[in-house]
């Protein structure tokens, strides 16, 4: 199946696609990910597309209605991760990020170190 969403990813344009399980939430990194949006004027939305994309086709898998949120307001052809989770979770996580906390003490405030 992750081979499969990786080739579908790819050649939609969005990049490459891996998930890891963490303590309360998965963590999504996509790497070469939207380069075609990052000159566009939206480019700074595309975390939050990205975001809903992800919460809207792993609730499809799932069959629970999951949420997601990027750990950075900054858009990067190159990283972008993601929390996937609960929403009582990734509330938290939203949180955390307006405090000003960063993904590194986010991730070990939930004891997920081995994710950095």
């Amino acid at each position: 199946f992750i081979e499969y969403l990786n080739s579908y990813l790819s050649y939609a344009g969005i990049g490459q696609f891996r998930i890891t399980e963490g303590n309360k939430f998965y963590v999504v990194d996509l790497k070469n990910s939207v380069e075609w949006a990052l000159d566009k004027s939206n480019g700074d939305h595309m975390n939050s597309i990205l975001a809903g994309f992800l919460a809207a086709l792993f609730s499809a898998i799932s069959e629970k209605e999951l949420f997601c949120t990027s750990f950075s307001d900054t858009r990067s052809p190159d990283h972008n991760r993601f929390a996937l989770s609960m929403e009582a979770v990734i509330g938290e996580i939203e949180e955390h990020l307006r405090s000003g906390k960063t993904e590194k003490e986010i991730l070990a405030a939930y004891g997920n170190q081995h994710l950095e």
